[in-house]
């Protein structure tokens, strides 16, 4: 089950979560993003509802959420309604957010709740081929029993996480973001566990050698000593 994080689930957030399972009624979920990482227990201040949905689920998740009066959000995931950017600042600003946020926009479905009392935060589904994560893996546990709605191990999450990135044709905020997930959130937490070992097991090369290269797993001691003492005076 999930430990004690920075903020506690507030009932109100429980009461998103079960409806939003409510509406999705036999379709199981995977919670995916800073969330996820939270429910691990990481101090970390939540955002949006990401879910991912096996992919033979998709459209029928999509429509379910439609079918439940969730209201489509045509903008981009990192991004305010479009109407706050105004003026050229800000419009140079969306601009950057479409780009960097693009190829995420591109195979989420984005939703609203029904109603802007029951929550402003957007509800994103992803599918298990963008997020290389399997929605049915027995690692998985559920937020509560008899919840279709589960949560990943940290292992199988910043895996995840490092395969999304590697995969993604813009360097920007999206992957930044991304970065953080993985490398100061989950590598980074010490309670966590996660050594410099973590992805060896993974069959994919290219989110091996990212991640070793962003741990300095292979750098050398005085390098890291150099990078130390560096934090340590600035």
């Amino acid at each position: 089950m999930p430990s004690t994080f920075f903020f506690s689930t507030p009932s109100f957030q429980m009461d998103q979560i079960d409806f939003l399972a409510a509406a999705l009624g036999s379709i199981p979920a995977l919670i995916w993003g800073d969330r996820a990482v939270g429910f691990l227990g990481v101090r970390t201040i939540w955002e949006h509802y990401v879910l991912v949905i096996d992919d033979t689920h998709f459209q029928r998740a999509v429509q379910q959420l439609r079918n439940a009066e969730f209201r489509d959000c045509p903008w981009s995931f990192g991004s305010l309604h479009p109407e706050f950017y105004t003026g050229k600042i800000k419009e140079r600003v969306y601009r950057t957010i479409v780009n960097d946020y693009g190829n995420l926009d591109r195979h989420s479905a984005r939703f609203l709740f029904p109603t802007e009392e029951q929550s402003r935060m957007k509800v994103v589904l992803l599918p298990t081929s963008y997020t290389h994560l399997e929605v049915a893996h027995p690692s998985n546990e559920a937020l509560h029993p008899g919840s279709c709605i589960y949560y990943p191990s940290a292992a199988r999450l910043l895996q995840s996480f490092v395969q999304t990135l590697v995969r993604e044709p813009v360097r920007g905020m999206w992957t930044s973001t991304l970065t953080v997930w993985s490398i100061s959130y989950l590598y980074g937490e010490l309670e966590l566990g996660l050594d410099e070992s973590v992805l060896d097991m993974c069959g994919d090369d290219e989110a091996k050698d990212w991640f070793n290269e962003k741990i300095l797993r292979f750098a050398g001691v005085q390098i890291v000593v150099n990078i130390l003492k560096h934090v340590l005076l600035y």
